[in-house]
């Protein structure tokens, strides 16, 4: 998280992160941050039309994902960007995206402007300035990036809750891989 003073909002999201064993920190929004920019610009782009051809299991790299995630280290752009091509390639990718956005606009009585952020800067069919966003949802430029932060991170929660759906034995994986760092918060 940034340098500023952790709100009840900020609260209730890390409470909403433990849930799903993910923490609620600068490394982790930085990583979500990272997956929703290389996720927004494939599927901004003509490849997604040109390669996706066979549907992927983004479940199988949940538990390489979720030990970067937990891990001290920023996830290698490599792993991410294997980690959005098996998104990607999921059969129900829309489903998952609508389901984790329509998490993300219920959340709390800041959802509304988490889910206009986010589609204004990753998921819109035009992507918007953080400038042209802050005008639309009406708030001060320190605002905006405080509660941009937010978003990213509900998002990440919400995927995260979504791809744990899909990954057979999630819990006794999670709970292996907490082990191995000697988590006991999982």
């Amino acid at each position: 998280m940034s340098r500023r003073r952790s709100t009840k909002v900020d609260e209730g999201i890390r409470r909403a992160a433990m849930l799903v064993n993910v923490n609620y920190s600068e490394k982790t929004v930085h990583n979500v941050r990272r997956f929703l920019g290389i996720y927004s610009g494939f599927e901004h782009s003509a490849a997604k039309l040109e390669c996706e051809t066979e549907h992927g299991d983004g479940a199988k790299l949940a538990p390489e994902i979720y030990e970067a995630m937990i891990s001290e280290e920023i996830i290698p752009d490599d792993k991410i960007e294997r980690f959005v091509m098996a998104i990607v390639e999921m059969e129900n990718v829309k489903e998952l995206i609508h389901n984790a956005l329509e998490f993300v606009m219920d959340f709390n009585d800041y959802g509304w402007m988490y889910f206009e952020i986010l589609m204004g800067r990753y998921f819109g069919e035009e992507i918007l300035s953080n400038t042209e966003i802050e005008e639309k949802i009406d708030c001060t430029h320190s605002t905006y990036f405080v509660r941009k932060e937010q978003a990213i991170m509900v998002f990440g929660i919400a995927v995260w809750s979504e791809i744990r759906k899909k990954w057979p034995n999630a819990d006794e994986e999670v709970r292996k891989i907490n082990d191995k760092y000697r988590r006991i918060d999982g």
